[in-house]
């Protein structure tokens, strides 16, 4: 079923996701709206997720992050959440495994209320999410649409932190699909401003596909944001 609105999506479908990134340094190579820098790699296959903080005040019994929660799809593409214990400079693996990650938070701390260092969440030795110190939560621009669902593109948004005048931004909302054909979707370009894009038809994005905020700027580099709103339609 086709949407012909985003005001006919918002009144006949179900939950809205919220996401947002931030990336400091966005450069003349384009890298993904997210905390941890460069182009995202999506892992191919379900595997464990390696915790660990360049803080040793993050642990059980620190006053950094004690506790973080992990939201993102499992083996089979579904939604999953999971809590899990900080043990500082030391990596803990978990022991369940997952399809994507694309939101990590503090979800219990010590006296200091927040990360006391950038704790970062692998799988396979690469970086799939990042809390930067004093966060709280991940800043990624990046989701993937469960199985079962249909998402649907309402908003996105991005914004440049550069104040020179001879100097531009260029960002793009991409959808990945389950088979890593990446596609734009929109695309615009910025100079010191913000630029929001209320899509008058819905973006469709197929179960298992994933979406992504990407950037480049013209010179130097650049401090960037980016969010996009994204309802869901269970088949």
């Amino acid at each position: 079923m086709d949407i012909g609105s985003v005001q006919a999506a918002k009144g006949a479908y179900g939950r809205a996701i919220y996401k947002f990134g931030f990336n400091s340094t966005i450069s003349t190579d384009e890298e993904t709206v997210w905390d941890a820098g460069g182009i995202y790699s999506y892992p191919t296959s379900a595997q464990s997720v390696t915790v660990v903080s360049s803080d040793a005040a993050d642990d059980i019994d620190g006053t950094g992050a004690q506790k973080i929660t992990i939201e993102g799809l499992d083996e089979n593409w579904l939604p999953k959440t999971l809590e899990v214990d900080m043990d500082g400079t030391e990596n803990t693996t978990v022991a369940s495994t997952f399809m994507r990650v694309f939101r990590a938070y503090v979800s219990q701390a010590g006296s200091g209320e927040v990360n006391a260092g950038d704790i970062s969440l692998s799988m396979g030795g690469t970086t799939v999410a990042q809390i930067s110190q004093g966060q709280g939560q991940t800043l990624m621009a990046v989701y993937t649409v469960p199985a079962g669902f249909d998402a649907y593109i309402t908003q996105w948004t991005f914004s440049s932190g550069a104040s020179s005048s001879n100097k531009y931004l260029d960002g793009r909302l991409i959808i990945r699909s389950n088979e890593g054909i990446v596609r734009t979707k929109s695309r615009a370009t910025i100079q010191n401003t913000s630029f929001i894009k209320d899509l008058a038809v819905a973006t469709k994005v197929n179960e298992k596909d994933d979406i992504e905020i990407r950037a480049v700027t013209s010179s130097g580099t650049d401090a960037v944001s980016g969010t996009f709103t994204v309802l869901l339609k269970r088949k």
